[in-house]
């Protein structure tokens, strides 16, 4: 039976002299196992090379968590949970399946909502990055791409765009009707004629009726909400693509 300190002395050495090592030929390889198995029969080498590659695939698949590895698992989780987690109810799966697809709703409702405000203010549809690439380019360090910030300050930006370009659509609307009914308008078009008095009035009132029906009518037929929403529209897309 091949001694365990003998395995952990190899595999600790294969770790230090090719763990981190670039191109590894495999020469190089055989020659430092031929050189510490040399007391070895061919028994033992087979023994020992079995022991070595299940020890290391073991480490490869399962890397130990310390306590800070842990800590910091708990409160990312408890975070996202809104409540205080240990790591006995992370290792419900349940537990790690239903935060998964939490998570994969969010991420997808950003996703969603960045579009159709790309689609709405700028007529771009799609974002060029989701939010999955965004976190993904922060956790990694990379500097490409847009920051998280800028991200979702997409979503606070298209709501106070959209407030104040609503405003100002709904003022230069107003503004429009009172223009057309305003009565000094209406007194310096009669006043072009030679009509005096009651017929004046008369025809002041003629000129104020007429136009009303014409508000009335812009307004009944729908063109009135159109040329609203196309007013807002356009001061949205002039706002958002500052």
């Amino acid at each position: 039976m091949t001694d365990a300190a003998l395995i952990e002395n190899i595999a600790a050495g294969l770790d230090m002299n090719f763990g981190h090592a670039g191109d590894i030929s495999v020469e190089a390889v055989e020659s430092y196992l031929s050189g510490q198995m040399a007391a070895l029969d061919e028994k033992s080498r087979i023994h020992a090379l079995k022991a070595i590659v299940a020890r290391m695939d073991a480490s490869l698949r399962s890397p130990a968590s310390g306590p800070a590895e842990d800590a910091v698992l708990t409160q990312v989780c408890s975070l996202l949970l809104g409540r205080k987690v240990s790591m006995d109810d992370l290792s419900s799966s349940e537990l790690l399946e239903k935060l998964a697809e939490s998570l994969n709703t969010i991420f997808n409702t950003l996703n969603q909502l960045i579009s159709v405000i790309n689609m709405s203010f700028t007529g771009e549809g799609s974002p060029e990055e989701t939010i999955r690439q965004v976190i993904g380019y922060r956790l990694e360090g990379e500097g490409q791409g847009n920051s998280l910030e800028t991200y979702l300050g997409q979503i606070s930006s298209a709501f106070l765009t959209s407030q104040q370009s609503f405003k100002e659509a709904a003022y230069a609307k107003v503004k429009q009707i009172l223009s057309v009914l305003d009565p000094e308008q209406v007194a310096t078009e009669v006043g072009r004629g030679l009509k005096f008095g009651p017929m004046k009035k008369a025809e002041m009132y003629e000129i104020y009726e007429h136009r009303y029906q014409k508000i009335q009518k812009w307004f009944s037929s729908g063109r009135f909400m159109e040329d609203f929403l196309r007013e807002f529209e356009k001061n949205c897309q002039t706002k958002f693509a500052k």
